[in-house]
C-alpha cells in the first residue's frame, strides 16, 4: 500500500530569496511554470498554517505563518534577512512525497502574498529540555493597509461630483437585472 505525506513549501523571494519546507533537512524540488527548480531547506514544525482565503468584495487577508523547531541556521537568516523580507512575494504550496520522502508529481501553488514583518523569539531552557526558537511571519494578500477608498458605483451623482456637466450615467437609475436598454441615437 503506498504512503503519501503532504508537506508545505514557502518560498519567500526576498534578496537572497528563501526556500523552506515543513521539514527537516534539504528537499530538492523540480521546477515548473510558477517557480524555478531549487532546494528547499527544512523550517521545523509548523505550528500554525491559518485557513487562507481569496480577495471577494474588496476584503484582504493579513495572516501569520509560525514555525517552532527551527535550525540555528535559519534562525540567522531571519535575523540576518529580516529587513530584506518586508514587501517580498511569499508562495506557499503542498507537495506530495512518496513513503521515500520523495516529491510525487509538482508542487500545488495555493496561495500568494506579500511579506510584511518576520519576528523571532528563543524561549530560555527549561530543566531537562533544550531552548525553543520560533519564526513568525505576517504575510498580507492584498492591499490591508486600508488607504485605498471603497470601490464607487456608477450613478448620475456620483459622476456629477466627479464632472458637473458629464451626463454619461445620466440612465443608470433606469437599468436593472432582467431589463434591456437601448443606447445611442434612436
Amino acid at each position: 500500500m503506498a504512503v503519501f505525506n503532504e508537506v508545505y513549501l514557502f518560498r519567500i523571494e526576498a534578496d537572497p530569496p528563501a526556500y523552506l519546507w515543513s521539514g527537516h533537512g534539504d528537499l530538492p524540488v523540480a521546477g515548473d511554470a510558477i517557480a524555478g527548480a531549487a532546494t528547499y531547506i527544512g523550517a521545523g514544525d509548523i505550528i500554525d498554517i491559518p485557513a487562507v482565503a481569496q480577495i471577494i468584495n474588496n476584503a484582504a487577508d493579513r495572516i501569520e505563518f509560525t514555525l517552532s523547531g527551527v535550525t540555528e541556521t535559519a534562525m540567522r537568516l531571519a535575523f540576518e534577512d529580516r529587513e530584506t523580507v518586508k514587501g517580498a512575494v511569499v508562495r506557499i504550496g503542498s507537495l506530495v512525497l512518496d513513503a521515500d520522502l520523495q516529491p510525487v508529481g509538482g508542487v500545488d501553488w495555493e496561495w500568494e502574498g506579500i511579506a510584511n514583518t518576520v519576528s523571532v523569539k528563543r524561549d530560555p531552557a527549561q530543566p531537562g529540555r533544550s531552548p525553543t526558537r520560533t519564526i513568525a511571519m505576517s504575510v498580507a494578500r492584498g492591499d490591508t493597509a486600508r488607504t485605498r477608498p471603497e470601490l464607487d458605483f456608477l450613478t448620475d451623482a456620483s459622476q456629477r461630483i466627479i464632472s458637473p456637466t458629464d451626463t454619461f450615467c445620466g440612465h443608470v437609475a433606469g437599468i436593472s437585472q432582467g431589463s434591456t436598454r437601448s443606447f445611442g441615437a434612436k
